[in-house]
């Protein structure tokens, strides 16, 4: 079962991985659906947006690390 737009992107379809394109086209989409799927706040709602932007932001941009 799908809980969240993290699971439903990246563990269940893998867009944030291999098509980011159809994230952001569907991703107000997705968090709406889910939101009065299984009541969440629109607190909820926020924190799920910014989760999913952070995931997104980090598959374009990863972290550099430092040569050992």
């Amino acid at each position: 079962m799908t809980v969240t737009p993290i699971d439903f992107f990246y563990r269940r379809t893998g867009a944030i991985l291999f098509n980011i394109d159809l994230v952001n086209k569907w991703k107000k989409q997705v968090i709406a659906y889910m939101g009065m799927r299984f009541n969440w706040t629109d607190h909820d709602k926020k924190n799920y947006s910014q989760e999913l932007e952070e995931a997104l932001r980090a598959a374009v941009f990863p972290e550099d690390r430092e040569e050992v």
